[in-house]
């Protein structure tokens, strides 16, 4: 429980970091002086404390512009520690603004004075109790509350939208029909089938709706299965959930034959500011920098981590569609007739000839993310 001389001094931690004053247990006027930063823009990300957001707000940070970043709450927490190590780091560059995706008129604090809004907020669960509560209402009704904030502010040159690959395809077999790529929408994905992919679709089909008549520009990055090591502590992401389930020995009979797109995070934040400050940017990007699948992730880190309790090898297509849905819920027989067993094939052409952004191998940023689960005891 916070004391009140915690709370107080809490608050007084960030006052001093929103003014950009370091403090310090050092002598203020010792040591070496603070190199001045030249900034270039002042921009919101929404969804500070995310998986994506902190990378992405450091890689601002370093290229020297300034970050309004929303929380879901100031109250002391330890998701918060990353963003105040980088306010201190970068002192008078970072302030901090309470918005929630369901609540209209949040964000526009935020945004005042922003010339590029990085959306990156949005719930990333695939199991669910209630899709619609959960997955829908987050991912369109904070679209809706974002876009309506900006269009209440001037200034606003463009908004960069975090989607999803999800949003152009639902299920793997849907390869077939050709690389995944920007032409590409979700069709088959529902509340029932898929809800995660359908909240993604809905949601970025709802922001190219609002920016038809807007004064700012959107643009739209879709990443696929984003990998790589956080920030601070590890995030309630479905990415670290993923690689908890491959090393906790809960598939280590075998991994499902499933298919997919894979991108390092760092790759990601830089696609988005590829999208954010680049004069060619325009319309949606795929960002996917390999297709593999979830056995193939395992072997890799088996090379590394040849103690831990891995899977050995891929589980049948056939016995996970006889007795898949006890072992998990969303393992139905149509889930797993055209998920399992295909292919994933895409193509992220666009991004790397309009604008430049290259990927690197997904595997030494796989190995750093697994490492960093034992790190902070996860697997203990």
């Amino acid at each position: 429980m916070l004391t009140a001389k915690d709370y107080a001094d809490w608050q007084e931690l960030y006052k001093r970091l929103k003014l950009g004053i370091v403090p310090s247990v050092n002598n203020p006027t010792s040591g070496p002086e603070q190199k001045e930063t030249h900034v270039t823009h002042q921009v919101c990300v929404t969804g500070a404390t995310g998986y994506l957001a902190g990378h992405l707000i450091q890689q601002l940070l370093e290229q020297g512009h300034r970050v309004n970043g929303t929380v879901r709450s100031l109250s002391k927490s330890p998701k918060l520690a990353a963003l105040y190590e980088l306010a201190e780091r970068f002192p008078g560059q970072v302030e901090l603004f309470q918005a929630d995706l369901l609540t209209a008129g949040s964000f526009r604090s935020a945004i005042r004075g922003c010339s590029h809004i990085f959306h990156t907020a949005s719930p990333f669960q695939l199991n669910v109790a209630h899709p619609r509560r959960d997955l829908v209402e987050p991912a369109v009704k904070g679209v809706e509350h974002v876009l309506n904030d900006v269009a209440e502010v001037e200034g606003v040159e463009r908004v960069i939208l975090t989607s999803s690959v999800a949003a152009m395809y639902g299920d793997v077999i849907e390869c077939k029909d050709g690389p995944i790529d920007e032409q590409r929408w979700n069709t088959t994905s529902s509340l029932t089938h898929q809800p995660y992919q359908y909240s993604k679709t809905l949601a970025e089909r709802r922001a190219w709706e609002m920016a038809e008549q807007a004064e700012y520009q959107l643009v739209v990055v879709n990443p696929s299965l984003v990998l790589g090591p956080a920030i601070g502590q590890i995030p309630t992401s479905e990415s670290f959930n993923l690689l908890r389930r491959l090393g906790s020995g809960e598939l280590k009979t075998g991994a499902p034959p499933l298919g997919l797109g894979v991108v390092d995070v760092r790759d990601v934040a830089q696609a988005h500011i590829a999208c954010g400050f680049s004069a060619n940017a325009q319309g949606r990007y795929l960002c996917s920098g390999e297709d593999t699948d979830f056995f193939s992730l395992a072997q890799r880190l088996k090379k590394h981590f040849p103690t831990y309790p891995l899977p050995k090898g891929k589980v049948p297509k056939w016995l996970i569609w006889l007795v898949g849905k006890t072992v998990d819920p969303s393992f139905t027989r149509y889930w797993v007739s055209r998920n399992l067993g295909h292919d994933f094939v895409s193509r992220s052409d666009k991004i790397q000839t309009e604008l430049g952004v290259q990927f690197r191998p997904i595997e030494p940023g796989l190995v750093e993310m697994f490492q960093q689960l034992i790190d902070q005891g996860v697997f203990e």
